[in-house]
């Protein structure tokens, strides 16, 4: 809230005017009033997206989601990186679609980091050389949220020495955080490494 609207308020508080006070209140309410209906609106766009989606229609679907990442909405962001990868409702598109992970991954979108990181690891979304560096710093973004998928490659990397120094006790730590987070994976690869390091388990 603006400096001058928060002195604004506590000065009709301090003197008790109830009359201003709810005036002013109201007058917030308006201002503010569009904001919200705006953001519903633009989450409303998506959601009918989605339907679209599901129900194969995916021009439209494109069409909508284009509208809400022109927005600012992330997931619909993702959603379209999704579509340019796949070729779903548009023409398929390896840098497009790289372009729109990489947004939403900036923006802090889990899945869309995870897919960054896939993709530096294994050459996709038109990627010609793998960076191990790239993909766990991606990862490491995920795995931060508590994306189990993200904590899965993660161990990985660090069983591998891909990327990061190689260390089969941070492996089976992330190994455990996965399993903990729904990865099924993560338990056959953490079961792996304490069979030969007991010591690892925690």
């Amino acid at each position: 809230m603006p400096r001058i609207v928060t002195l604004r308020l506590y000065y009709i508080i301090m003197n008790k005017d109830m009359r201003n006070f709810i005036k002013f209140i109201a007058v917030l309410a308006l201002l503010f009033a569009p904001m919200a209906t705006n953001a519903q609106s633009v989450e409303n766009i998506y959601e009918i997206a989605l339907l679209q989606y599901q129900n194969k229609n995916f021009t439209k679907a494109v069409e909508n989601f284009q509208q809400a990442a022109a927005a600012g909405h992330i997931k619909a962001v993702y959603s379209l990186a999704v579509c340019y990868q796949d070729g779903t409702g548009v023409p398929q598109n390896d840098a497009m679609a790289l372009q729109y992970f990489t947004e939403a991954a900036n923006a802090g979108y889990d899945k869309a980091q995870v897919t960054l990181g896939d993709a530096y690891a294994w050459k996709r979304l038109g990627i010609k050389k793998k960076n191990y560096d790239e993909a766990v710093r991606w990862y490491a973004l995920a795995g931060q949220q508590g994306n189990a998928d993200a904590l899965y490659q993660l161990g990985r990397c660090y069983e591998a020495g891909r990327g990061v120094k190689k260390d089969k006790k941070m492996a089976a730590a992330y190994y455990l955080k996965a399993q903990e987070a729904g990865n099924t994976l993560a338990a056959l690869y953490l079961q792996k490494i304490l069979k030969k390091h007991p010591e690892y388990a925690f």
